[in-house]
């Protein structure tokens, strides 16, 4: 099937499918590896109908997702209640707010950068376009989530309650 082929197919730009019998949703979960300061990324694959969630991921390194992971393990909150959509919601959540942890060690970066280069003016800038060459990187990973999560929220399916739209239009609100 197709979603399958997708879902091992690395590399693939994020994306919302509905099926006759599931829903799937690819997107790349994002870390920085320090040093060097490169742009960690692994594609994330979910699947789910009303019964089962599925998730396809490359490797257990880097991984942002043990907090959804330790909800639906110990009952806690309403992960467990709201239903397989939820579960859905709770696992792009984490990903795209994990975006802005990205952005901060970037942004950081950036301020130690300017620093040096007012104490040292004849700083070498390969650094600053390495730096820049993995924000380029990173934006190219996560700015197409919202445009997946858009198109998510104009389906209707079965498999995304209404009572769900509303969490997910507020990820696609504060994706990058």
């Amino acid at each position: 099937e197709l979603a399958v082929e997708d879902a091992l197919k690395f590399d693939q730009r994020s994306k919302f499918n509905l099926f006759n019998s599931h829903c799937s949703f690819i997107l790349h979960m994002c870390s920085l590896n320090q040093p060097p300061l490169t742009v960690n990324s692994e594609q994330i694959t979910i699947m789910w109908n009303n019964k089962v969630v599925v998730t396809f991921q490359e490797q257990q390194d880097h991984d942002v997702l043990d907090v959804v992971r330790n909800g639906l393990r110990h009952g806690k909150g309403t992960i467990k209640e709201l239903g397989t959509d939820f579960i859905v919601h709770a696992i792009i959540d984490t990903i795209v707010d994990h975006y802005f942890v990205v952005l901060d060690a970037f942004s950081d970066l950036i301020a130690n950068e300017n620093q040096r280069i007012a104490l040292k003016p004849d700083h070498d800038f390969q650094r600053l376009f390495f730096i820049r060459q993995q924000i380029v990187q990173f934006r190219r990973l996560a700015s197409p989530v919202r445009e997946a999560l858009n198109e998510l929220l104009i389906h209707e399916s079965p498999f995304i309650q209404n009572a769900s739209r509303i969490f997910f239009q507020d990820v696609s609100e504060h994706s990058i």
